[in-house]
C-alpha cells in the first residue's frame, strides 16, 4: 500500500501519475540503450577459415559456360571484392518444363542452353549467422550474388556450403 496525502500526493511531494510517467520514460531510455549497445550472445567465430560453396548459372548459351575455368578468380560485381577461386567446373544441358498438347507438362532440354555449377574455394570469416567469403561477402544457400572475372559477369545462385 502506497501512502499518500489528501491531495494523492505520495510522501507529500509526488503524484502517483507523476511518477508512474517517470518510470516508463527510464524504462525505455534502458531498453533503447540495452538494444543498441548490447552484444549478440557468444556465438562462435572462425576467422580466415577456409570453405567452398557451389555456385550454379543457369540457363547461358555454350559461350557462357565455356568462359569459366578452373583457377579463375572470382569478384563481387557490387563491390569488386575477391570473393573466390573457381577449384571446378561441371556444364549440364540445360530443362524446363515445356506444355504439351494434351494439356501436361514435359521436363525437356533447351537446346543450346547450358546451366554451369562453379565449384569456389576461399577463405573467410565463419560465424553463427553465416560465411562471409574474404570476411566481407555473405555466402548463404539460395542467395544471388552478381559475379565476375576478367572474362565475364553473371548472375549466380549458391547451391550448397561446405567448410
Amino acid at each position: 500500500i502506497i501512502m499518500t496525502d489528501k491531495n494523492g500526493r505520495i510522501f507529500g511531494k509526488i503524484n502517483i501519475i507523476d511518477l508512474l510517467v517517470i518510470i516508463v520514460i527510464i524504462a525505455a531510455a534502458c531498453i533503447t540503450v540495452f538494444k543498441f549497445t548490447a552484444t549478440p550472445g557468444k556465438g562462435s567465430t572462425k576467422v580466415n577459415t577456409a570453405f567452398s560453396y557451389t555456385l550454379k548459372v543457369a540457363d547461358v548459351r555454350d559461350f557462357t559456360a565455356k568462359l569459366f575455368a578452373e583457377g579463375d578468380n572470382l569478384y563481387d560485381d557490387e563491390t569488386g571484392k575477391f570473393i573466390g577461386k573457381v577449384t571446378a567446373v561441371k556444364t549440364e544441358q540445360s530443362k524446363e518444363y515445356a506444355l504439351k498438347s494434351d494439356g501436361t507438362y514435359n521436363y525437356t532440354e533447351r537446346p543450346g542452353r547450358f546451366d554451369v555449377y562453379v565449384t569456389v574455394s576461399t577463405n573467410g570469416t565463419v560465424k553463427d549467422t553465416g560465411y562471409f567469403a574474404e570476411g566481407i561477402r555473405q555466402i548463404a544457400p539460395h542467395s544471388t550474388i552478381v559475379l565476375s572475372s576478367q572474362k565475364l559477369k553473371t548472375n549466380a545462385t549458391v547451391e550448397n556450403i561446405e567448410q
